[in-house]
């Protein structure tokens, strides 16, 4: 699927399903950081343009910034908010596209334009390949967010963690929008952490 199908798709199922929310066109001059914006994010706010959605999800509530607030995100991440200065243990590649909790970060990395969920280990940010564009990223996000939205309470048990039934409704989504190939549905949720590698 194009990029552009995919950020279109993000785009209708936010209008389906979060009425309330926006998404709209912004332009590369709302950037605001000290490096150049990649195409791949210029081409995700100019096609999908999240406006500072919050979506239910898992592990927390996923944030995507506006394109204007884009620059922020990166504070604690790419730089340290109180004095401007870049951390050194940050992959400079890597731009922060969206949050759901301390534990859960996704990143651009503007090499290869594929996007990492990463988390900090040992005193460094260790990145893992999820997504193989920032369209497949905004898709397959909003389409989670559906289900989290749908299951409710029932996402997850007494000690949250995610319970068979949302596992399998994911699966079952992400069937469907990976053009029903079964094994990278499984493969995604597996590397997003939302099943287990034996479950069925």
């Amino acid at each position: 699927m194009a990029l552009v199908s995919y950020l279109g798709k993000a785009r209708k199922l936010v209008n389906q399903h979060y009425p309330e929310a926006m998404v709209a066109v912004q332009p590369k001059s709302s950037w605001g950081g000290s490096f150049p914006l990649p195409g791949g994010l210029a081409d995700m706010y100019a096609n999908f343009g999240p406006v500072n959605l919050s979506l239910s999800y898992w592990p927390a509530e996923l944030s995507l910034p506006s394109l204007r607030k884009l620059w922020a995100l990166q504070g604690g991440y790419v730089y340290d908010p109180s004095t401007g200065e870049q951390f050194k243990n940050w992959d400079e590649n890597h731009t922060v596209v969206g949050r759901a909790g301390d534990a859960c970060v996704y990143v651009f990395d503007s090499r290869d334009e594929k996007v990492y969920q990463v988390r900090y280990k040992r005193m460094r940010w260790k990145p893992t390949l999820v997504f193989e564009s920032i369209g497949e990223f905004c898709m397959v996000v909003v389409a989670l967010s559906v289900v989290c939205k749908e299951l409710g309470e029932n996402l997850t048990d007494s000690d949250g963690k995610m319970t068979e039934e949302a596992g399998d409704k994911a699966l079952l989504e992400l069937f469907e929008l990976m053009g029903r190939d079964i094994d990278r549905a499984e493969a995604m949720l597996v590397r997003l952490g939302w099943i287990t590698p034996d479950q069925d």
